[in-house]
């Protein structure tokens, strides 16, 4: 199992970031959102979505991630320099948690859901996920717990219940006024 942190600390991508996050205790949602500024890349980031090239990451991106307390899933939206989603994209963890130096982190658990459209998601990374429990970095509740978050945050998307995407539109302006000042 991978722990990955909000800040993305190791990412060589990046040359230039900014970084913000905020505890969000209200009706709507309880845990963490952080937003990490992609001021500048070495090289933008493009990825398979549905047979077509899709840029995730390039100079002025942002990406806003959600983390739910107790969740068994973590949510990025990836937005270009115009603000628009270029795709959504969620890891299935066995926990979130913050670390010692008070960044939200992320258990992962292989799997991934991706979608461009929110209505139209789709699995990707499960023969990572196979390969983890081959090789005992994840147990078989692990594997199984993994399938089945993954399938009901699938069913939640196409069904248009899923609430996470419509918090991530909610809290962009006010993490990106969050953000330090670039140079800062």
């Amino acid at each position: 199992m991978k722990r990955k942190f909000a800040d993305r600390p190791f990412w060589p991508r990046i040359e230039s970031r900014r970084y913000a996050q905020k505890r969000v205790d209200d009706e709507s949602f309880r845990g963490y959102t952080s937003l990490l500024a992609l001021d500048r890349v070495r090289e933008p980031l493009v990825v398979e979505a549905g047979g077509r090239p899709l840029r995730v990451a390039d100079d002025g991106y942002v990406w806003l991630q959600l983390f739910p307390d107790g969740g068994k899933h973590t949510l990025t939206a990836m937005f270009d320099d115009r603000r628009t989603v270029r795709q959504w994209y969620f890891d299935i963890v066995k926990r979130v948690g913050v670390s010692a130096e008070g960044i939200p982190y992320w258990d992962d658990l292989y799997l991934d859901v991706v979608a461009a459209n929110e209505r139209e998601p789709y699995l990707i990374d499960a023969d990572e996920l196979d390969d983890a429990l081959a090789r005992g970095l994840v147990t078989g509740a692990d594997y199984r717990a993994a399938h089945m978050e993954a399938e009901r945050v699938m069913s939640d998307l196409a069904a248009g219940v899923q609430p996470l995407p419509a918090l991530c539109r909610r809290e962009l302006g006010d993490m990106l006024a969050r953000l330090p000042e670039k140079g800062n």
